[in-house]
């Protein structure tokens, strides 16, 4: 079955985000800075975005899929490693724990969201199975409940039950129940698009506010209400999330662009610490008003470099990986025949 687009475009949007939100960082002097609270709090909407779609779609779980993204992920973290441990400008240390950490990235938590997520897959089956079995009203006060505690009490009072910042499994569960929620509920509703976009633009407006006043007051920058636990983000990610499914458009070059998302998340940092020994673009630009246009043409190119390499690892590797997870897929099933 062909992907929509628009769902599809909106998993660009949201790898775009984080990775805008990332290369820009905090900002230098008065206005970058307040520039970078407002970016933060848009980019924090990217994480919660592909959870979303994620609970709209429902994760069916199958091990195949799951290795073959280890595998990705595996082979992209160990090359990194090589490549900024032998780099002749590089002068970073490493140690036995960056090794053991680039050949398990998963396990080791070196990329905190692929591992959230993988603990997600494996536990989808049995989420899946309740929310699917309660009624919508017993769903709703699950979301309202998880909501209170996860999402309104660290953002009103600062009390983080999870102690994660709402980088973890559990913010990401609830995001995905509430993605269930709409999923089976409310797939394919027509909602006032003029209507999202003004709790979308409202929600975005409020949290910028918040946090800029909590800079002004205090000096320091801690985008406290864009926060993944942040009420603020999963409103702005669901609103956002709402305006992409009223489209319905199909373009094959969006469907092309949008495949490989998951290895620029992986390959992001490595791409833009290479790009920087070629051209120190934060040290010469990061001062400048006009930084945000360096920063976007670095995430653009992020992007792209990310989506290619990805893409030609696929064409050399691609079939070689097939076939080994086919091979032990058949002499487990054997095994367990026996």
């Amino acid at each position: 079955m062909e992907r929509k687009s628009n769902f599809e475009l909106f998993r660009i949007v949201c790898i775009l985000l984080i990775v805008l939100m990332h290369t820009f960082g905090s900002g230098n002097g008065q206005f970058n800075t307040q520039l970078g609270i407002f970016i933060n709090v848009i980019g924090n909407i990217g994480v919660t975005g592909f959870v979303l779609l994620s609970g709209y779609f429902g994760i069916h779980l199958k091990a195949k899929k799951l290795v073959k993204m280890d595998l990705m992920l595996i082979f992209w973290s160990v090359l990194s490693f090589l490549l900024l441990s032998f780099h002749p400008d590089m002068q970073l240390e490493f140690g036995f724990r960056d090794i053991i950490s680039s050949v398990m990235p998963i396990i080791s938590h070196k990329y905190w969201f692929l591992s959230a997520y993988f603990c997600l897959c494996i536990l989808s089956p049995f989420i899946n199975e309740y929310v699917e079995s309660i009624s919508k009203e017993r769903m709703k006060q699950l979301i309202l409940v998880s909501g209170i505690l996860f999402l309104i009490i660290p953002t009103l009072f600062g009390f983080d039950q999870t102690g994660d910042g709402g980088k973890g499994i559990v913010n990401m569960i609830l995001a995905y129940v509430v993605g269930r929620y709409i999923g089976i509920y409310h797939k394919g509703a027509k909602i006032s698009v003029g209507k999202l976009m003004g709790v979308f633009v409202g929600t975005v407006i409020v949290n910028f506010l918040l946090n800029d006043a909590s800079y002004l007051v205090s000096g320091n920058v801690s985008n406290y209400y864009a926060r993944d636990n942040s009420i603020l983000t999963m409103v702005q990610a669901v609103s956002l999330f709402l305006i992409f499914m009223q489209m319905n458009f199909s373009k094959k070059w969006i469907n092309i662009l949008a495949t490989n998302v998951v290895a620029v998340y992986v390959l992001e940092d490595t791409i833009k610490i290479l790009l920087h020994t070629m051209y120190p673009f934060s040290y010469i630009h990061s001062q400048a008003n006009y930084y945000v246009l360096v920063v976007f043409c670095v995430m653009v190119i992020v992007y792209v470099v990310g989506c290619l390499l990805e893409a030609l690892r696929k064409l050399i590797f691609g079939k070689a990986e097939d076939f080994i997870i086919d091979k032990i897929g058949n002499k487990v099933l054997k095994w367990k025949k026996q």
